[in-house]
């Protein structure tokens, strides 16, 4: 079976190189998934190997609506839980806080239980926010600059910070346009 390895270090992007195993990045810069890529590259073939797009995922929060005037509003008016930065920036002392500062951790190469504040700081990527035009375009930079050929789309329901209704409408225009978009499959890209 195929092995998919952190690609938020260089360390551990480096690792899946040698071990020609897929890399995938988590909720990072473009720029930052680039350089980790050519980290990738260089150890895959001290290896003998060619990674392609396929072996390169991309995980990222997503919010879809009709227009991006309505996702940026869901986005910008906390009808995602307390406001945007909920997810990036969470209340202290909170379990996603927690989770947040493990994650960050791990992303910088802090050594494990490094106290918080000796901690790297790590910079998210916004969540793809947007019309599934808007977001199809985000989705192809990534393409381009972090070459990335599968993508992982993070929709969290009603208990993660985001309405069941809005979440489901967020994976109807996934369906409906997004997919069959990126699979090459002709879509109509606006209603």
């Amino acid at each position: 079976p195929r092995l998919l390895l952190s690609g938020n270090s260089k360390e551990s992007a480096r690792l899946a190189g040698h071990l020609r195993a897929d890399l995938g990045f988590s909720f990072m810069a473009a720029d930052k998934c680039a350089e980790n890529l050519a980290v990738y590259r260089a150890a895959a073939e001290e290896t003998g190997w060619e990674p392609t797009a396929e072996n390169v995922l991309y995980r990222q929060m997503c919010l879809l609506a009709d227009s991006d005037e309505e996702a940026e509003q869901l986005f910008a008016t906390g009808r995602l839980g307390p406001g945007p930065g909920q997810l990036f920036n969470p209340p202290a002392g909170s379990d996603l806080a927690g989770v947040i500062n493990v994650a960050g951790a791990a992303m910088g190469g802090a050594p494990k239980g490094a106290p918080v504040g000796q901690r790297p700081a790590v910079q998210f990527e916004p969540p793809l926010v947007g019309s599934p035009e808007t977001v199809l375009a985000q989705i192809r930079r990534l393409e381009e600059m972090a070459g990335v050929g599968r993508i992982e789309l993070v929709v969290l329901g009603e208990t993660q910070r985001i309405p069941d209704p809005i979440a489901m409408r967020t994976i109807e225009l996934a369906g409906e346009h997004l997919i069959p978009a990126l699979h090459g499959v002709p879509a109509v890209m606006s209603r």
